[in-house]
């Protein structure tokens, strides 16, 4: 196996910032850490108060400002266009947040009101921890929707809204989440279908916390 003696320690600089920012991506977004199967951040939901989106927002620039301390003209053309490609990225970030879509966060296609019911397909039920994980998200969810409708009425007070044909469908879509018997609904599947591990006494605890 040949070993590449001539690594060039501004590609490996450039390499350590992506890990960097993928891991404070994933960090920040929970959900989507479970979605791709990495499940450390597996007890969290996203912050959504409007202090964590704004830390987000410095969090883009700041990554901006750090990129721009690595010397693009020492990179190997390879990460040139890495470099290029992210730096482009972050800028059209930052230019987007003007818009304030932060305060537009549920459409028919997407929002709390979809993805909390479809964070159970996407989340582990193997071992007891990943239960309490789980339930320690549920118990988060009133949170985070408060966090939600205080940054949709922000969007209201500042005409920040998306257009009303995005939301005709959504008050059904969250009528449809609380009308579930409780042995139908989404969010109390896993409390159905244990593992054939857990003893009687284990599956009776973690079905009445999850109620």
């Amino acid at each position: 196996m040949s070993c590449n003696l001539n690594t060039n320690p501004h590609d490996e600089t450039l390499k350590t910032f992506f890990h960097d920012q993928w891991e404070q991506n994933l960090e920040n977004y929970p959900e989507y850490a479970t979605y791709l199967g990495d499940n450390r951040y597996n007890d969290r939901l996203t912050n959504m108060s409007l202090d964590a989106v704004t830390k987000r927002q410095n969090q883009t620039k700041a990554s901006l400002d750090e990129l721009s301390n690595i010397d693009r003209n020492k990179l190997s053309t390879e990460y040139k266009l890495y470099y290029d490609l992210y730096v482009d990225k972050l800028i059209q970030s930052i230019a987007g947040q003007q818009y304030k879509g932060h305060l537009r966060p549920i459409n028919q296609m997407g929002g709390i009101q979809i993805s909390a019911a479809n964070l159970v397909d996407n989340t582990p039920f193997d071992t007891e921890k990943d239960y309490h994980n789980y339930l320690k998200r549920l118990q988060a969810l009133p949170t985070k929707i408060d966090q939600v409708i205080v940054l949709m009425k922000m969007g209201v007070s500042e005409n920040v809204m998306p257009p009303q044909i995005v939301l005709a469908s959504v008050p059904d879509q969250i009528k449809k989440q609380y009308t579930y018997p409780l042995d139908e609904s989404p969010f109390y599947k896993p409390f159905t279908d244990y593992p054939e591990e857990f003893d009687a006494e284990l599956k009776q605890t973690l079905s009445h916390e999850g109620e």
